[in-house]
């Protein structure tokens, strides 16, 4: 058993394939937060928790928090996955949209296959076309979700585990 544990939540599988890469990397466990129990959290020292972002919301980041209440990590990571550049500002929005004040966040560019959404996520990213219609001029994720309409629009990369590796090393109890 390691004492790093890579717990995650994942919709359509980018997430997941995150959380896989990062496991291995550093020789965690890992599981679906749907498969995680609060006692189990008392044999690890590091808990990374990756979630993919719906309106800058972190998919159930509060039952990750619920869960950790009884045991908390002395290292705790969060990495969120969506379509928007990776930049520090974004970074600073995930952590306020989701009141996480000390916790390091890193974030990951996934992919959209408008394709393979439900019918309620189909719903929701109609609603969010006809607003980017409206604008005059598109930003870059702007153009990728309306790019994603016609084609799979797939960013994910394994390099971008790097920082999230390097700072475990660092910082954690491996």
């Amino acid at each position: 058993m390691s004492s790093t544990i890579v717990i995650y939540s994942s919709k359509y599988g980018t997430t997941e394939l995150y959380a896989n890469w990062i496991a291995k990397e550093l020789k965690a466990d890992l599981k679906k937060i749907s498969e995680v129990k609060s006692y189990e959290l008392i044999y690890y020292d590091t808990v990374i928790f990756g979630a993919p972002l719906y309106i800058g919301k972190l998919h159930q980041y509060n039952q990750m928090l619920n869960t950790m209440m009884l045991y908390p990590p002395k290292l705790f990571l969060i990495f969120a996955v969506g379509l928007k550049d990776p930049s520090e500002e974004y970074i600073q929005v995930i952590k306020k949209q989701n009141n996480i004040e000390d916790d390091e966040v890193f974030y990951f560019p996934g992919k959209l296959d408008y394709q393979h959404l439900t019918l309620l996520d189909k719903f929701l990213m109609r609603g969010l076309k006809a607003q980017i219609k409206k604008h005059q001029s598109l930003t870059d994720e702007e153009q990728r979700i309306l790019n994603s309409f016609n084609h799979l629009v797939d960013e994910t990369n394994r390099q971008f585990i790097l920082p999230l590796i390097h700072y475990v090393q660092k910082n954690a109890l491996l």
